[in-house]
């Protein structure tokens, strides 16, 4: 459980410590994250932050297991899913944890889980396949019309590795099969190789100029940049140290990001040209996943 709840393939991970720099541009967003905790004082489960580090606080009224949290285009809804015994549930939920509703359940062969919105709110992009060792096998995208409830299979997507994250003009989904990133349209139609290998985790930016990922090379990993036309491949940052799981601040010149292993993971902030800062320092806990809250549109 704890495998499927962290990061995944990219468990055997040991991220450097280290912390330092100056606090990100706003403080009024939050980042949500999922936790792990080996400690009864700190149970596991969907966190939300300040992205100044203030007011770490679990989110209420979320089922046991709960995890993959991902914030909704207008920042003011959570989806994520949780584990049950035989099952997984997609789940959309308030950020002050009210009105949670169950979207989707998948039985034990075919769980849904690490969903991510399209940019008009309107879909959820979500792995979908069978648990094992290392996350989930025989796995594929699938996409969920929330008002109907209709799922439909993203054609050509089949082995893809953990989340997937959709361009901000709704048209086209980035994800990583075989530690490979490929571009695909919603329909299954354009499909394109981004990048060579040992890449997971895209994050689309923003304003769409960019795809952030994390690319491993052995027991490491860093974070890089590339545009969608497969050009301008570079490091995210100069600073030193193992990073994994970028996710953009609303502005794009920020980002979240995992540092630590899965037994002492923390949340961390960097702009792209500046230094880390970590948000939470918190011994035998992992914690995973940051997604930064997107501005309500005016």
């Amino acid at each position: 459980m704890k495998r499927m709840l962290g990061l995944g393939v990219l468990a055997l991970l040991v991220l450097a410590p280290g912390c330092g720099g100056k606090s990100p541009s706003s403080s009024s967003e939050k980042i949500v994250y999922q936790s792990y905790s080996d400690s009864n004082s700190r149970p596991g489960g969907i966190y939300l932050i300040g992205a100044d580090g203030k007011g770490d606080t679990r989110l209420s009224n979320q089922p046991a297991d709960s995890a993959g949290p991902k914030w909704s285009p207008d920042g003011r809804r959570i989806a994520f899913f949780a584990l049950g015994a035989k099952s997984s549930s997609l789940f959309l939920i308030d950020s002050d944890g009210k009105n949670r509703r169950r979207v989707l359940t998948g039985a034990f062969t075919d769980w849904p889980a690490y969903p991510a919105w399209s940019p008009d709110g309107k879909r959820l992009v979500f792995l979908r396949g069978k648990p094992c060792d290392t996350g989930f096998c025989e796995a594929r995208l699938s996409i969920l019309t929330i008002k109907t409830g209709k799922v439909v299979d993203v054609p050509h997507t089949s082995g893809v590795v953990f989340a997937a994250s959709w361009s901000p003009d709704g048209r086209t989904i980035a994800f990583c099969k075989g530690l490979t990133m490929w571009l695909i349209r919603p329909d299954g139609s354009g499909a394109r190789r981004l990048t060579a290998g040992g890449d997971a985790l895209p994050a689309w930016s923003p304003d769409g100029r960019r795809i952030a990922f994390t690319r491993m090379f052995g027991a490491k990993s860093g974070i890089y940049l590339i545009r969608p036309d497969g050009t301008g491949l570079a490091p995210a940052s100069k600073e030193s140290g193992d990073f994994t799981a970028p996710a953009w601040s609303p502005d794009s010149r920020e980002m979240a990001f995992v540092l630590g292993g899965v037994t002492n993971g923390d949340i961390c902030v960097m702009p792209l040209s500046g230094k880390k800062r970590c948000l939470t320092r918190t011994a035998k806990v992992d914690d995973a996943l940051p997604d930064w809250q997107p501005l309500p549109a005016p």
